[in-house]
């Protein structure tokens, strides 16, 4: 596998986050999942360092000269907006993103032009986050890279709720500069094709393209604030997800904790169990069902101070 050392890397920050959550008292289920650690951070320590992650972006259209070459004003706009939005995506994993400004810690997800990639024509990348053990940045850039692809390939050919399990993972302004990927290409009748690490995704013409594009829009992706009434009843404060269940329905909500959110735990310390008013931001794409996000742990409160 060409990417052993990243796949390591995930499994050891998913076994440390599965035995933060695991209360103490299973004794034999944290040793299970104890041993299985030391196992991986053994693989890691003899595994070799592993390349820089390759990305092949290839384009097709109307900007294009079959393999020969690709039209030089596009290629730069195509480029760039593709580095915006994974670096986008790739800072949105520890913060929430202003809408304005200039995208933090850019210099940490560095993406490099190294090669042309040929299958019609386009660009080989490298991904230059760092690679030492268990650097969080490796994660993230080859996360972020992931979730790229997932939104074109969902937006392309999956149902609204797939799309919305994909977006609702990413910061707002980080689907926004997606978008404005799509946009470029969709303004020079382009559409293009993406590989990166086993995966590959490749639209088929100009108006899947164009339906994913419109899928993406602010138009097609509403958020609304709704107040919700009942009791958490579990928090995975490493996981960051929640339920919470609703005193009238009894309704069980399932929902994320933004990453602006510190100390997740404090949900499970001053709120579990105990009658309160939560507001939550719902997130819907086209007809799909809605996504939960806390934002803050100021939208919660007790009961009887919201009523």
């Amino acid at each position: 596998m060409p990417n052993d050392y990243l796949h390591i890397t995930s499994e050891i920050n998913t076994l440390e986050a599965l035995l933060a959550d695991m209360p103490v008292g299973n004794v034999i289920e944290r040793m299970s999942v104890t041993a299985r650690l030391d196992t991986a951070k053994a693989a890691l320590n003899s595994a070799p360092m592993q390349p820089n992650p390759k990305v092949r972006l290839t384009f097709r259209g109307k900007p294009v000269h079959g393999n020969h070459g690709i039209s030089a004003d596009f290629g730069s706009l195509a480029a760039g907006a593709f580095s915006d939005a994974y670096t986008a995506i790739a800072a949105g994993f520890t913060r929430g993103l202003s809408m304005r400004g200039p995208i933090p810690d850019q210099d940490k997800y560095p993406l490099v032009i190294t090669n042309i990639a040929r299958g019609s024509f386009g660009f080989e990348f490298e991904l230059h986050a760092q690679q030492q053990p268990l650097f969080p940045e490796a994660e993230r850039a080859h996360a972020a890279m992931r979730k790229i692809e997932s939104l074109l390939h969902m937006s392309a050919l999956g149902s609204d709720d797939e799309v919305a399990e994909v977006v609702e993972a990413v910061d707002q302004r980080a689907i926004k500069q997606v978008h404005k990927f799509l946009e470029v290409l969709v303004t020079h009748q382009a559409w293009c094709g993406l590989e990166y690490d086993g995966q590959t995704f490749q639209y088929t013409d100009y108006a899947q393209i164009k339906s994913s594009y419109d899928r993406l829009k602010d138009d097609n992706i509403h958020t609304q604030i709704q107040s919700f009434h009942g009791e958490f009843q579990g928090v995975l404060p490493t996981g960051r997800t929640f339920e919470f269940v609703q005193s009238d329905t009894k309704d069980v909500l399932r929902g994320k904790i933004h990453v602006d959110i510190i100390d997740p735990d404090a949900l499970n310390r001053e709120w579990l169990h105990k009658p309160a008013t939560v507001q939550l931001t719902a997130t819907y794409v086209g007809r799909g069902r809605p996504r939960y996000m806390l934002m803050s742990l100021t939208d919660v409160r007790t009961r009887d101070a919201n009523a």
